[in-house]
């Protein structure tokens, strides 16, 4: 699996990967110190990437690498007030159109628009 948020899970496949990602992402509320029940909010960035990548079996070219975009809004905070825990919701779009062939099946994947939701619970080390 490939992780290029512009096309699904499964439209890439293969032994060998390689992909380029670029984030900026920057702070637009550095001090929120909003609590809703037990969910704390310290901070909402708002985020810009770029991916760029491919897999393969046997062999590949720079024109069969595909690129996505995508916008991101996050959250960072607190749950039960001491579990670091970040919120986001994202949406990317896939540039390139590509059709995939799985047990004579035809698939299409490319020039539509992902949108993702998530919660994940990161423990930083302590700077």
């Amino acid at each position: 699996m490939i992780g290029m948020r512009g096309y699904s899970f499964y439209s890439f496949g293969g032994n060998e990967i390689l992909t380029l990602k670029a984030i900026y992402r920057f702070p637009i509320f550095d001090d929120v110190s909003l609590q809703v029940l037990h969910i704390g909010m310290q901070r909402i960035y708002v985020g810009f990437y770029f991916d760029f990548g491919n897999a393969w079996d046997d062999g590949t070219k720079l024109r069969d690498f595909k690129r996505d975009v995508g916008f991101e809004l996050r959250v960072d905070g607190t749950s039960f007030y001491v579990f670091p825990m970040k919120i986001f919701a994202s949406v990317s779009y896939g540039f390139d159109k590509f059709d995939k062939v799985v047990n004579k099946q035809k698939f299409s994947y490319g020039r539509e628009l992902r949108f993702y939701f998530g919660v994940v619970f990161e423990f930083d080390s302590i700077e």
